[in-house]
């Protein structure tokens, strides 16, 4: 057996579309496989394997603090800001929307 996520798979309601479409593929890329979770499926057939069976599981926070502790959102907006993707108070409003829509 062998876990591993699609982080590109990930998504986030938030009414900032674009916004919120940059700060995913930033955090995709900060991993060094983001990709992984969607590519075991080919490795395994290059190293000859026959039976392979891919189930997805899909995993959904609904509490702000607890996603923000898992996936380090607050941190990846720290990344985006000294990234240049957006000015501060522009991610920060971002974020407080995430953690306002989290407590409804």
């Amino acid at each position: 057996m062998a876990i591993e996520p699609d982080w590109g798979t990930f998504v986030i309601d938030s009414d900032q579309r674009l916004l919120t479409r940059q700060f995913l593929n930033l955090w995709c890329d900060n991993f060094p496989a983001g990709w992984i979770g969607r590519r075991l499926f080919r490795y395994f057939r290059q190293l000859g394997l026959t039976e392979i069976e891919v189930e997805p599981i899909t995993i959904e926070f609904t509490e702000f603090d607890l996603a923000d502790n898992v996936l380090g959102l607050s941190q990846t907006v720290h990344i985006a800001k000294k990234s240049g993707m957006a000015d501060q108070e522009i991610l920060e409003n971002w974020l407080n929307e995430l953690k306002q829509s989290g407590r409804n």
